[in-house]
């Protein structure tokens, strides 16, 4: 814009004018769309297991409200956060898989650009390569690598390992191992592998720890089976913990130790299973 000299009182303008600034959108901000009624969890929404992977939160077996303001459970359903917002869950991210198989969304993890959605009999692997979600592949579904709970799966730096009934697995980046092939009889491990056993990865050492059971009701509930990635070899050991005391998930620290909290303490449930972490 420009302006002429002042004449008899009256200013005068020449030229084009231009916006001095550009105007922005909602949607172009946000990145989310008119369709979003929701953005996030609120009061009595909730999701039972969670997973960090490619700048993104993924949550799954969710509980939301839908348009008209009713809770309803989506147990298939993984929603999943924009990139680098991981509290943000805008209602049209999501992904629903085996829809309606009668099984349920029991834990998350990841390794690399695979996203692992367990449900209780039922592995699916998703490639989240694509920088957009319309760009995401189902890479396959397996029957007999589902997990009854997040304390069977644990990442790990060498990828992700999870324990059920049929087996200890790992996928390692190209393919899932069951490394109890040729080493323990499968009914052997039948026998020991609970709905709640917990899976532990002790870095340091380059070991797999399996504890029989969380919830700490038997003589033997502390029996560990203990896998040696260097040998590939299985032991038994006796962990020193008190019977009857139940046990967290196992988590590692920055330095790759692997921590399990016990005690006596239940706890607390609410209505539909969920518990109040769950509730947010």
């Amino acid at each position: 814009m420009s302006w002429t000299a002042v004449t008899n009182g009256v200013t005068t303008q020449t030229g084009e004018i231009v916006s001095p600034f550009d105007y922005e959108t909602y949607v172009g901000h946000s990145g989310n769309t008119t369709g979003d009624y929701s953005i996030g969890f609120n009061n009595g929404e909730g999701y039972r297991c969670a997973v960090v992977s490619n700048r993104r939160m993924f949550v799954g077996n969710v509980r939301r409200r839908d348009k008209n303001g009713n809770a309803r459970i989506y147990e298939d359903r993984v929603c999943y956060s924009p990139a680098n917002k991981l509290d943000t869950f805008p209602a049209t991210n999501y992904l629903d898989l085996g829809f309606n198989d009668g099984q349920a969304i029991t834990a998350l993890s990841a390794y690399g650009d695979r996203l692992f959605v367990f449900k209780d009999n039922t592995l699916y692997i998703v490639n989240i390569a694509g920088g957009v979600d319309t760009q995401w592949q189902l890479e396959g579904s397996y029957n007999n690598y589902g997990v009854s709970q997040p304390c069977n799966v644990i990442q790990t730096d060498i990828g992700v390992v999870w324990v059920n009934a049929n087996g200890l697995f790992l996928f390692d980046g190209n393919r899932i191992n069951n490394l109890i092939d040729g080493k323990i009889e499968p009914s052997e491990w039948y026998a020991f592998v609970q709905s709640d056993s917990i899976v532990a990865y002790y870095q340091p050492t380059r070991k797999i720890m399996v504890m029989k059971t969380a919830s700490g009701t038997g003589s033997d509930d502390a029996r560990t089976y203990v896998y040696n990635i260097r040998t590939q070899a299985f032991s038994i050991m006796e962990l020193p913990l008190t019977e009857n005391y139940s046990r967290t998930n196992a988590i590692n620290d920055v330095y790759g130790n692997a921590f399990i909290m016990g005690g006596v303490a239940t706890p607390t449930t609410y209505t539909n299973g969920f518990n109040k972490k769950d509730q947010g």
